[in-house]
C-alpha cells in the first residue's frame, strides 16, 4: 500500500528512466548538438562584432584578421557588420545543412572552439584594458601620429 502511494506521487523508476532516456536522446542527437553549437557560435560571433565595433569606433585597435582590416579601412563599420553577418549566415547555413552527418558536427565543433578561443581573447583584452594605466597607454598610442603607420591598426568614425 505504501509502495503504491509512493509510486503514484513520485513516479516509478521506469517512468524516470523514460524521461531521462528521452532527454538523453534529444540532447544526444547529432542535429540537436549541432544546433546548440551553432547557437553558441552566433552568440560568440555577435560578441566579437560588438567588441570590434566598440574598439574600432573608439580609440582604434590592431586588427589581426587581414580581410576584416581591409573591409574596415575601405568600407567602415557598416561594411564590417555586413561582412560579419553574411559570413555567419553562410557558414551557419552550410553547417546546419550537414547537421545530420559526422562531418557537419565536426565543423560545428571546430567553429565553436575557434570562436571560444576568440571570446577568451576578448575577455583577456578587455580585462587588461580597464586599468587606468592601460587606458593611458591606449590613449597615448591612439593619439600618436606613428600609430596610423602601424601595419594592423584600424579605426573608423562611422
Amino acid at each position: 500500500m505504501l509502495a503504491s502511494a509512493m509510486t503514484r506521487r513520485t513516479g516509478t523508476a521506469e517512468d524516470r528512466g523514460v524521461v531521462a532516456h528521452a532527454l538523453e536522446r534529444l540532447v544526444g542527437a547529432r542535429p540537436t548538438r549541432v544546433g546548440l553549437l551553432l547557437l553558441a557560435c552566433v552568440l560568440m560571433g555577435l560578441t566579437d562584432l560588438a567588441c570590434t565595433l566598440a574598439y574600432v569606433g573608439g580609440v582604434g585597435m590592431i586588427e589581426m584578421n587581414p580581410l576584416a582590416r581591409v573591409i574596415i579601412e575601405q568600407g567602415g563599420a557598416i561594411w564590417l557588420i555586413a561582412f560579419k553577418l553574411v559570413t555567419m549566415v553562410v557558414t551557419g547555413a552550410c553547417v546546419y545543412a550537414s547537421r545530420r552527418h559526422r562531418m557537419g558536427e565536426q565543423c560545428a565543433w571546430l567553429c565553436f572552439l575557434m570562436l571560444m578561443a576568440l571570446t577568451l581573447h576578448w575577455v583577456q583584452y578587455n580585462e587588461e584594458s580597464v586599468t587606468p594605466e592601460a587606458m593611458d597607454d591606449i590613449i597615448t598610442i591612439a593619439a600618436s601620429p606613428e600609430t596610423l603607420t602601424l601595419p594592423n591598426w584600424v579605426a573608423c568614425s562611422d
